[in-house]
């Protein structure tokens, strides 16, 4: 470009003044800076887990962008103020370079010749004081570099403004693109003022418009483009920006002696009929200008001072959000390994209670224990409540239930042994009478199966391979243990030793001394059978005193020794699954005091950035200081803002222009040479594509293609499908259908059709700058059915949808670009091109007709210079037909002769003046759809329907894939339910199997310790009270405090359970996998048969299933309530079933107290007593309420499982189903396809 023009003095004053005023602002931000950055610099050391090396290493990136945004700014922007910067930002083609060269008068040599992307880099154009900077158009084809990079080039050119001029035109301004100012102008704070590139050429030439209504209609049309982007921009937070419409290219024609840019002969001939002035004022720049210096002039300190703050607070609330989403995902991160520990620590404990280890740094267990303790200070709360474990409870009652039965049979041998060592007279030490009386295979038989039982419990809860258990039993007692046979011998001999003595003395003396000596040895026998009876009541009551003391201490050890050893298998079995899994927790400890680590460090910065934004945020004046500019110059002018707006900015008033006003069409150019022949290209290239579209695919396919389909007529899911595609087969008009981005004008193409046809056009086709069509319509026309849909990139899914519907009937498709052949979002071309089959789409590229429409707004005029018009159209049309090619090639398509396809046209070429229309392409393209609709309705309906059915077995295939997923996620969700319903269930066996045990085992030690009293009895009255006590029993203080102990530890016992099984459940069911599962009207019309255990499950449908967590925990409480219900019978009542055993006890006691009974005849009595006592136990326990509750739970939650068994096995036949009926769909999808593309016919 040449140098600029010195003349523009006014705007490079305003703009030296802007810089000179804000330097000392400028210091002051840099140090403020300086300190944010040297805060955001802090970083962590590495960690061994890749997932947190993962996240740290984003946060390494995060503080490098944070610092470099800063730097960025404190370098280019602070450290040395530098010019006022204005940034052209906008759509490729969008006349920003034209605009630029108005600006700075110069040669037009940079100005596009009317291809996209002409701007690859950032330009600077400077003069004294300020900059231009000319930046890459976003949404465009990435022609010369990537989509990407240009945005990119044109992000770093955008964040150096001090005020955006945000360029629109009159084509059309998309979703996509206000979204990109939305993302960075507005979020960036930049000060703006849109320009409006008014692209009609008769805008403002009252020559070409010499009617009055010609030209307020016409800026009708500016002015609703204007109010659209005025309103789009106030909604995304640029509220009160002034739109200031302009004729960039006609602004370029009137600056500047010199020109090489394109159009110079419509230029030329401009500047030598009217004068540059004219053309200028035509152009209306020069209120842009003014517009421009004034708001830099009024708010220079502010706009520069503003836009370096907005600047610096948009980057700290841009960088702020990305922290927040590293703090965000590290929470996340800290949530799930967390939730991890926390599912541990439910099943094991809290390792702070398993033993003295666990407070020793030095053990491993210790270790862990700290850690956990650092985790928890770390997140501000506990992971867990603490306590006793879920499988430390089930270890109990499963080790109690297992050796219970041992330690019985061991009590019961240990008082048999005793019996027999003292009736032989025999000593035993301790190691030789435990060799005898513990089971020890019995013994590590329990505990085997222990370890088995609690490995498969930890797999299921776990869900990892637990390790195997390798339990010893250890050594067998550390206690003072023996039984001396021996005791009493001595004494019972010399019992029976002197009656035999005093007698034989008795008989000596009745013979040597006569009467006398009868009556001396009567006397004497007497005497020697009171001390010979005497002596053998001692001596039998030392034996059964040793024999009591040795039962006593056999018991104690017994006792004693299953005691250590189940309380050393159940910390055993714990702190094994700790070992095991201690690794596993460390590791998660350490991730996730890392990532609370990055969490704090990530929320201190969004901290520091969210304050320096408010700071800012207080300082920083209003962003629409233009508007107040505008709103002072129309007071100045003593006009009201709306006025001022349409009169000025948008350049109403050559409404009023008298210069060749007029009530005729009339003007004084010749009249128009009839465009050149070979350039008309419409008519050959549309009919070729009729012709082609006619041999594809045969005529009569459908029909033979839906014949083939038999075998799905019994599919109620098809059958409507079969319905619509057999009415669709029906005689029809061809359909053309027009499609495009919004305001590509496909509502003017329909209106023109039927004005060139001579037809009346119909109501409701209405064209506006905004979407004005927002449903399909349906116009018949000329025997055709011509349907206009919603525009793409309307920013409403809706409209996208409602097109893509239209277009699977097409049997023409138009497909309209704007002048300037933007696409933006390239999906719905795409799917055009090359097809969607997740979507049932195939491709259509063969029946499309692609129109560049509007090409009288490509900035060439059509009469001015015809040929140049018609080189810039072929221009634009391979511009186009290479995009269409390189898409399809890269999207593994053959293009064809795509490029004979794209042409030029326009609707309404100068719809508000006068003016040859030879040139746009509707007269021939009305001529061949007239000759050739019978070639395009001979196979139209065969593809419509064909394209149809393809689209319909799509989504059917698709509806069947989903029920197969969501069928697996069910089966997948109720086999895992079923799993843990069992494992409950076997811990349900476990605890009862466990209270029956403890309740045998205490009633049979009570009936011991009576044995043994009334076996020590020294009196008779001793003894006869001790009867009395045994005959009496239901009344005994113990027997009651046994029942009642038993009982409350019983309900105890079953409250763990119940809470353990809710929580169980609840952790199921609140699985965001299971909740998935079961979240649709099907789901929970499959899960129906929960509701029949009413029992248990207290609701009808899977979405209230939390009411199983409920019912369960509250199972011990209904419990309780029967446990106190069943005191208010009375204690006689409790102690009733014993009565028997009481009565058989006292016989068994007297017979065994009769002296001269055998060993032998004790050992069958004690084990009869036995049998009585365990059947009497059962008896209670079978009767127990609460344990019958247990029952019932239990009972439920077996018939649970089975169900969901059962209804696993359904899912296995739906699932089957579906995927038969997907296969199926998908073939009916194929055959369509391959019928389309051949004719071939393929099996259904």
């Amino acid at each position: 470009m040449t140098t600029p023009d010195p003349s523009i003095t006014a705007l490079q004053a305003a703009c030296r003044d802007a810089v000179a005023r804000s330097r000392p602002e400028a210091e002051r931000l840099r140090r403020r800076l300086e300190r944010v950055i040297a805060d955001l610099g802090t970083l962590a050391s590495d960690c061994t887990d890749e997932g947190v090396r993962q996240l740290l290493r984003v946060e390494v990136d995060v503080a490098a962008l944070s610092v470099d945004k800063f730097r960025q700014i404190v370098d280019e922007r602070l450290t040395e103020v530098g010019d006022f910067t204005v940034v052209m930002f906008g759509r490729t083609g969008a006349g920003k370079t034209t605009l630029i060269n108005a600006f700075v008068s110069g040669d037009g040599s940079g100005i596009s010749p009317g291809e996209n992307d002409w701007t690859v880099e950032v330009a600077d154009v400077t003069w004294p004081g300020g900059v231009l900077v000319d930046t890459p158009g976003i949404l465009g084809w990435g022609r010369a570099n990537g989509v990407e990079e240009l945005r990119e080039q044109a992000y770093r050119g955008l964040i150096r403004a001090d005020l955006v001029l945000l360029c629109f035109d009159t084509s059309n301004a998309t979703a996509a693109e206000f979204d990109q100012v939305a993302r960075w102008v507005a979020n960036y704070g930049k000060h703006a003022v849109a320009v409006l590139n008014v692209r009609e050429h008769e805008w403002r030439r009252p020559d070409r418009v010499p009617r009055l209504q010609g030209r307020l209609d016409m800026s009708q049309d500016v002015a609703d483009h204007a109010e659209r982007v005025r309103a789009e921009l106030a909604v995304l937070g640029l509220p009160d920006v002034p739109v200031v419409a302009v004729s960039s290219m006609r602004a370029a024609f009137a600056r500047g002696d010199v020109y090489l840019g394109p159009a110079a002969e419509t230029r030329d001939l401009l500047r030598r009929r009217f004068g540059t002035s004219t053309v200028l004022t035509w152009s209306n720049l020069h209120r842009l200008e003014l517009l421009l210096t004034e708001t830099i002039r009024e708010h220079a300190v502010a706009l520069r001072l503003g836009s370096q703050q907005r600047q610096i607070a948009g980057e700290a609330h841009a960088l702020a959000a990305t922290w927040h989403d590293l703090a965000v995902t590290a929470a996340g991160a800290a949530a799930t390994v967390e939730d991890a520990i926390n599912q541990i620590q439910l099943m094991v404990g809290d390792p702070a209670l398993l033993g003295p280890d666990a407070m020793n740094p030095a053990t491993a267990l210790g270790r862990l224990v700290r850690r956990l303790r650092e985790l928890e200070r770390g997140r501000g709360e506990p992971l867990s409540p603490g306590g006793q474990g879920s499988i430390s409870l089930y270890a109990e009652n499963l080790v109690g239930a297992k050796l219970g039965a041992v330690r019985a049979e061991a009590r019961a041998q240990g008082e048999l042994i005793v019996d027999r060592l003292m009736a032989k007279g025999e000593v035993a030490d301790a190691a030789t009478l435990l060799s005898q009386i513990l089971p020890h295979k019995a013994i590590d038989d329990a505990v085997t199966e222990v370890g088995q039982t609690f490995a498969e419990h930890v797999k299921h809860r776990l869900n990892v391979v637990a390790k195997r258990m390798e339990l010893a039993t250890g050594p067998a007692s550390r206690y003072p243990l023996g039984v001396d046979g021996k005791a009493g011998r001595r004494l019972r001999g010399a019992g029976y030793a002197v009656p035999g003595a005093i007698a034989i003395g008795a008989v000596a003396a009745a013979v040597l001394l006569g009467p006398v000596g009868i009556l001396a040895g009567a006397v004497a026998g007497l005497l020697g059978d009171l001390i010979g009876r005497f002596l053998r009541s001692r001596a039998a009551q030392k034996l059964e005193e040793s024999r009591a003391a040795a039962k006593a201490q056999v018991r104690a050890a017994i006792e004693s020794h299953f005691d250590e050893l189940e309380r050393e298998l159940c910390a055993e079995l714990v702190l094994r699954t700790v070992d095991a899994l201690a690794a596993q927790v460390t590791g998660l400890i350490d991730v996730g005091l890392a990532v609370h680590a990055l969490r704090r460090r990530s929320e201190a910065h969004v901290g520091r950035l969210r304050k320096l934004t408010d700071e800012l945020a207080a300082e920083r004046v209003t962003r629409t200081l233009a508007a107040r500019t505008a709103a002072r110059l129309a007071a100045a002018w003593r006009m009201d803002d709306r006025q001022c707006r349409h009169e000025v900015w948008l350049g109403e008033d050559w409404c009023a222009d008298p210069a060749f006003l007029s009530d005729t069409d009339t003007d004084d150019y010749p009249p128009a040479e009839p465009f050149p022949a070979e350039h008309r290209l419409v008519g050959p290239r549309t009919g070729a594509l009729l012709t082609r579209i006619a041999g594809s695919p045969p005529p009569g396919s459908a029909r033979t293609w839906l014949d083939s389909l038999t075998g799905l007529s019994g599919d109620f899911r098809a059958r409507d499908v079969l319905r619509e595609l057999t009415a669709a087969s029906g005689g029809r008009p061809p359909r053309i259908v027009l499609c495009g981005d919004y305001s590509s004008g496909k509502t003017s193409f329909v209106r023109r059709l039927f004005r060139e046809a001579g037809a009346a056009v119909p109501d409701g086709l209405v064209v506006g700058a905004a979407p004005t069509t927002d449903h399909v319509r349906v116009y018949a026309w000329e025997s055709y059915s011509v349907i206009d849909t919603p525009g793409f990139q309307s920013g409403t899914e809706a409209h996208r949808a409602a097109a893509r519907v239209a277009l699977e009937q097409a049997d023409l498709i138009v497909y309209l670009f704007t002048p300037n052949i933007t696409v933006g979002d390239r999906a719905e071309l795409q799917a055009l091109l090359l097809g969607d089959p997740e979507a049932g789409l195939t491709a259509k590229h063969g029946r499309c007709l692609f129109v560049i429409h509007r090409v009288d707004e490509i900035g060439i005029d059509p009469i001015d210079a015809p040929l140049t018009f018609a080189a810039r159209c072929r221009r634009r049309e391979r511009e186009l037909s290479g995009e269409l090619t390189r898409l399809m090639t890269e999207g593994g398509a053959d293009p064809g002769g795509i490029a004979e396809q794209v042409v030029s046209m326009a609707a309404d070429p100068f719809r508000y003046a006068r003016g040859s229309q030879d040139w746009d392409g509707f007269a021939d393209l009305v001529e061949v759809l007239r000759d050739r609709r019978a070639a395009l309705a001979a196979n139209g309906t065969d593809a419509a329907v064909l394209h149809l059915g393809v689209a319909r077995f799509t989504a059917l295939r698709q509806e069947a894939q989903a029920q197969e997923a969501a069928i697996s996620a069910r089966a997948e969700q109720r086999a895992m339910l079923a799993a843990d319903a069992e494992q409950r269930t076997d811990a349900a066996d476990v605890l009862a199997a466990q209270r029956r045990l403890a309740l045998s085992a205490s009633l049979n030690d009570l009936v011991d310790r009576l044995l043994m009293d009334c076996e020590q009895a020294t009196t008779p009255e001793r003894k006869a009270s001790v009867q009395k006590m045994i005959k009496e029993l239901d009344t005994h203080p113990e027997a009651l405090q046994i029942i009642d102990e038993w009982r409350t530890a019983t309900r105890s016992a079953i409250e763990a359970w119940g809470l353990a099984t809710a929580a169980v459940v609840d952790r199921r069911t609140e699985q965001a996998d299971f909740r998935a599962a079961f979240e649709t009207p099907q789901a929970a019309v499959s899960a129906g048969f929960l509701g029949r255990h009413g029992a248990l499950l207290q609701f009808g449908d899977l979405g209230r299933l939390s009411a199983l967590v409920g019912r369960l925990a509250k199972a011990a409480p209904v419990v309780a309530k029967a446990g106190r219900f069943a005191t208010l019978l009375g204690r006689v009542a409790r102690v009733a079933p014993y009565l028997g055993v009481v009565t058989t006890f006292a016989d068994l006691g007297y017979s065994w107290m009769k002296e001269g009974k055998s060993a032998k005849a004790r050992e069958k009595g004690l084990k009869e007593l036995r049998e009585v006592v365990e059947l009497r136990a059962n008896g209670i326990v079978d009767s127990e309420p609460q344990l019958a509750e247990l029952g019932a739970q239990r009972a439920a939650l077996a018939e649970l499982s089975a169900d969901l068994r059962g209804e696993g096995q359904h899912d296995q036949r739906d699932l089957a189903e579906a995927q038969t009926r997907a296969h199926r769909y998908a073939a009916a999808a194929d055959s369509a396809a391959a019928h389309l593309s051949k004719g071939s016919n393929i099996d259904v």
